[in-house]
């Protein structure tokens, strides 16, 4: 086979190298659940095996079926075991279960595990929700295999997921660094969350036949594997994602673009944490609130107003713009203040939005970041220390609030050795999501934040709160 003659291929290239990057690997099936047909046999287990390794029963395939084993083996184990089982539990409680204690309990004279939460009486593991069953499969081999390099492969993690479960599973996937992960999934909301991680490949497989040949009634068919970017709509129409997805959470927070995002996603989960809260205290995006993004001009496109200026094609049904009330009553706007033109428009959707509305003091998102924070940003592009920048002339923050900050950049830095400018034409910041990637890393507590920024922050808080009760 090609794999096999390509890994012998990278032997031979590595003879004499010590392999320090091997990985063990576990397999996670969609054939998975935790209702066993029978004590001590894992018929999920022999079908895969049976399917896809020829038989092969050395393959580590975990499909949930023998997790009353795999726990009652552990807690009779040596401390380091009973400390994986207990780690686990303790996982379990503080995520899914609102920091209740949770206890995984192999029963005698049984073959399911039964779970104890909180004071409540214990049940048999699959009375509880299909989600929390099918995260327990998915998360447990993490913790088994804890202190290894792991090659985790898992078909469609989204199966009985919320989407707010889903972002809490990629989370968790991220907090065990020493593992690889390839997921096959059809998951528009695992594509979206794709945003929010540096170190992610996406690939999208399309079958195809061989049309030239009609007289052939047993086509092999062929897959086409395309590397492509999380934002390529392409990939949305292949899955037949329709725009109504986003409103499964309880608000919705309107941004202009993908930038506004991250930066106000940081804030909130800055200022969960200055408050003190636990993660099983926060408000959770996809499942608390979701963003929105309307892409700047696109406002003109969603009828905020009740008495928007009237166009002569307004009479016609086709023309008119979508009302937002009747799609998402419950959501909160923020605008950039762009310019004085646009003042009478924010000045009605303040009138209409009330506290739902905030029309920022400054430019732009970016214009929130302190001084602080944008010589570091500065710095790390230049590749230098901030306080080694040289600037023509000493600035403050109210000196690039109300400027676009690419240009304002251009104009005062000295010495200048990143070689593209930090402004595009208009004199906004040029690559504005690597910009944000680098200031977020900066932005450390929420103190650091401007007064403004935390002034945002502090009511789109309270929003959440308030349809959150």
């Amino acid at each position: 086979m090609l794999g096999e003659k390509y890994h012998l291929l990278l032997e031979k290239m590595f003879v004499g190298i010590p392999n320090i990057f091997r990985f063990d690997k576990v397999y996670i099936p969609t054939l998975r659940g935790l209702r066993p047909f029978s004590a001590g046999e894992d018929v999920y287990f022999y079908r895969t095996v049976n399917d896809y390794y020829n038989g092969n029963d050395k393959e580590n395939v975990f499909t949930g079926l023998n997790l009353y084993d795999e726990i009652r083996d552990l807690l009779l184990g040596d401390l380091t075991e009973r400390e994986i089982v207990a780690d686990f539990q303790k996982f379990l409680g503080e995520v899914f279960f609102h920091g209740e204690e949770i206890a995984l309990i192999p029963s005698k004279n049984s073959d399911v595990l039964k779970v104890k939460i909180g004071r409540e009486k214990e049940e048999a593991i699959y009375n509880l929700g299909d989600g929390i069953q099918s995260l327990i499969i998915l998360t447990f081999p993490l913790f088994l295999n804890r202190d290894k390099n792991m090659l985790v492969f898992i078909e469609e993690p989204e199966l009985f997921l919320h989407p707010g479960l889903q972002r809490k599973l990629l989370e968790t996937f991220m907090e065990f660094d020493k593992n690889q992960y390839f997921i096959s999934t059809h998951s528009n909301h695992f594509l979206d969350l794709s945003l929010d991680i540096n170190k992610i490949s996406i690939y999208s497989f399309n079958k195809q036949l061989d049309n030239t040949d009609h007289n052939n009634r047993e086509k092999v068919p062929k897959f086409v594997i395309d590397n492509v970017s999380n934002e390529n709509n392409s990939l949305l129409e292949m899955l037949g994602v329709k725009k109504s997805s986003v409103f499964l959470s309880n608000c919705t927070i309107w941004v202009e673009g993908i930038t506004d995002r991250y930066y106000i996603r940081h804030y909130l989960d800055l200022y969960q944490k200055s408050l003190g809260h636990t993660y099983s205290n926060n408000f959770k995006e996809d499942l608390h609130f979701s963003f929105v993004e309307y892409s700047g001009g696109n406002i003109t496109h969603w009828s905020f107003l009740d008495d928007e200026e009237e166009s002569e094609h307004d009479n016609d049904d086709i023309f008119r713009s979508m009302n937002v009330d009747k799609v998402c009553a419950k959501l909160f706007l923020v605008t950039d203040k762009d310019s004085d033109n646009k003042f009478e428009r924010q000045e009605k959707l303040r009138s209409k939005l009330k506290e739902r509305y905030y029309c920022l003091e400054c430019k732009e998102i970016e214009n929130l970041l302190s001084k602080e924070v944008l010589m570091e940003v500065i710095a790390e592009y230049e590749k230098t220390e901030a306080n080694e920048l040289q600037f023509k002339r000493k600035f403050s923050y109210e000196n690039y609030k109300n400027k676009y900050l690419g240009k304002f950049i251009d104009n005062i830095i000295v010495n200048k050795r990143r070689k593209a400018n930090y402004g595009q034409g208009s004199g906004t910041i040029n690559g504005k999501v690597k910009f944000c990637q680098i200031a977020i890393k900066h932005i450390q507590v929420f103190d650091d934040l401007t007064d403004e920024a935390k002034e945002l922050t502090r009511r789109i808080y309270m929003f959440i709160k308030e349809h959150n009760n």
